[in-house]
């Protein structure tokens, strides 16, 4: 008798539903602390955004990703497919055609950790009860970044409207 109220209780709990919904709301903001232009463009799982970033001044952009989802009672988390996953980071200097891209698949210790010293990750809300991450990512431009840059040509085409503006 207490084997089936067991199996029975099992199969009412793992069949309840619960629609529930996450949401990680990422801002990020770049600090340019040089006299030089930059474009910064990040590709995540849900969106591609370019900011520029004018001399001696900051530019932020937000990417807000929504999941809703039926779940089984037992299984309702904020798990790790709620976030935003960043695949990678490009930083183009427009006043000299270099660029730097950190790429999570591809490694270059010594200028990524160069870069990743930059960059300072804060939260403002973390409630995982609640399902919802708030955080900014802030990365800020200064001349001990300016090693680990490359030229790249191909900028010339890419940015095309900024140049011909020059």
């Amino acid at each position: 008798m207490n084997k089936y109220i067991g199996i029975l209780l099992l199969v009412l709990l793992s069949s309840c539903r619960d629609d529930y919904c996450t949401q990680h709301l990422r801002t990020y903001r770049v600090i340019n602390n040089l006299s030089s232009k930059f474009i910064f463009n990040i590709h995540t799982d849900i969106a591609v955004k370019s900011i520029l970033i004018n001399e001696n001044d900051f530019n932020t952009c937000i990417i807000d990703k929504n999941r809703c989802r039926n779940s089984g009672f037992l299984n309702a988390y904020f798990g790790d497919d709620d976030y935003i996953y960043e695949y990678n980071f490009n930083l183009y200097n427009i006043s000299d055609t270099s660029s730097y891209s950190l790429e999570y698949y591809i490694f270059d210790e010594k200028a990524d950790s160069i870069f990743n010293e930059h960059l300072h990750l804060s939260f403002l809300e973390d409630e995982f009860n609640n399902r919802r991450v708030v955080d900014t990512l802030s990365l800020t431009i200064d001349s001990t970044l300016l090693p680990i840059f490359k030229k790249d040509y191909s900028m010339l085409e890419e940015f095309k409207e900024y140049y011909e503006e020059k």
